[in-house]
């Protein structure tokens, strides 16, 4: 029972450590292996839980995790009633389901899940993480209403607890919100805020490597990162994750080995979601469409195809919409007349979401499948979007974007 107890409250655990995973230590996951052992020993509710953060915890070392499981767990957690467990255990579902393919529908009901937590009369630091993870489903689907609600939430529980962890989440988020915006000098101090408060400096530095770098990719200036890009660390399972990245800082740099890199990131297995979410399917297909990587595209449209209808978003940055990624792909491979849709409902998810940056280079990317086409009416369509992206852009000082898509009029 001391064993069951102590794995499943490890939900603490994990948002203050890297789950133990880093330069291998797999402790956590081998505790909740060892509770796995007398699960038939413990109460639903502890069992849902050890269950939930078994999932959680491989999916973040990389490993493979039996669906079942988290299917039994779902189903322990509505015996037990109870509103930790089913934190825990929508957590885990919700990673499971970012590995394999996720719609929607199932978002929305993981949402649902998570505000019972967040409303239900129990400790503020419970409320807190909830609402993070509202915050981070909120962002997978493009619901700006829901994730100004959910950071609202989290800054009451921050006040309320003085919590450093989830001052440094607040900030984490604030600065996610102006990338989206282009508002490039409130991510910089939101980012840096973060990183002075943050009880886990190594994650700290993390994010505020992948903040600012985002601010210099979004600005034409992926050159001035491409010398450090090879430092970031792989956090635990994620190794996919830094080369999805480095992949695309190269593309966007015009370096030659971005090629090799995508094959390298392509070369681990199927590509997919992670339990952070869709930054290295999202980055990866960017990569593959600057690079002009054709032979790599039928396997990234596979992926994408997963998660439309969706933000590809990866806990603090979001790349776009994943249809228009998706249309990105089929425009690489010749099938502008499919491309066409997935690049307008891409455009629509975008501009409902106020993503004002991804807007743009949709922008781009639709206006260079049109021209490729060639037919009349496409022109006179492409040319009004490329208006509309040169003068955000412009406005935003993404200057590369704006160059770029003047020289498509010539």
């Amino acid at each position: 029972h001391q064993l069951g107890a102590a794995a499943a409250s490890l939900w603490s655990l994990v948002n203050t450590t890297n789950v133990g995973a880093v330069d291998g230590d797999r402790w956590l996951v081998d505790l909740c292996d060892l509770a796995l052992g007398a699960a038939d020993a413990l109460t639903p509710s502890i069992r849902a839980r050890v269950l939930g953060m078994s999932a959680l915890l491989h999916l973040w070392v990389g490993d493979e995790v039996e669906a079942e499981n988290v299917r039994h767990a779902v189903g322990l957690a509505a015996e037990a009633g109870d509103v930790v467990t089913s934190y825990v255990v929508a957590s885990a579902s919700y990673g499971t389901d970012l590995t394999h393919g996720l719609t929607p529908g199932r978002a929305r009901a993981y949402l649902e899940l998570l505000e019972s937590s967040v409303d239900a009369d129990v400790d503020w630091q419970i409320k807190g993480m909830a609402a993070v993870s509202m915050a981070m489903l909120c962002s997978t689907l493009g619901d700006a209403p829901g994730f100004a609600l959910a950071r609202q939430r989290i800054e009451t529980a921050r006040d309320t607890l003085g919590s450093p962890r989830l001052a440094s989440w607040s900030a984490w988020l604030e600065a996610m919100e102006g990338l989206r915006r282009g508002a490039w000098d409130q991510v910089l101090a939101a980012t840096t805020a973060a990183r002075d408060v943050t009880v886990d400096p190594l994650i700290g530095d993390v994010m505020w490597a992948v903040h600012t770098g985002s601010v210099l990719l979004h600005q034409g200036r992926a050159g001035e990162i491409l010398a450090y890009v090879g430092d970031v660390p792989a956090l635990g399972g994620i190794e996919g994750s830094v080369g999805a990245y480095r992949a695309l800082v190269e593309a966007l740099a015009g370096d030659d080995r971005a090629t090799a890199t995508i094959d390298g990131v392509l070369a681990l297995g199927p590509l997919r979601g992670q339990p952070s979410g869709l930054a290295t399917v999202g980055s990866t297909a960017w990569a593959v469409a600057v690079a002009g990587h054709r032979d790599a595209a039928p396997a990234v449209e596979e992926a994408l195809r997963r998660y439309t209808g969706l933000i590809a978003s990866g806990g603090i940055v979001e790349i776009g919409a994943v249809d228009r990624l998706l249309g990105m792909m089929l425009a690489l491979q010749g099938r502008h007349d499919e491309a066409d849709g997935w690049f307008r409902s891409g455009l629509e998810l975008e501009t409902a979401f106020g993503a004002t940056v991804p807007a743009t280079h949709t922008r781009y990317w639709w206006a260079t499948s049109l021209l490729d086409r060639g037919r009349a009416a496409d022109v006179d369509q492409a040319s009004e979007l490329i208006a509309d992206c040169v003068a955000t852009a412009d406005s935003l000082g993404m200057s590369q974007v704006a160059t770029d898509a003047r020289a498509l009029l010539f």
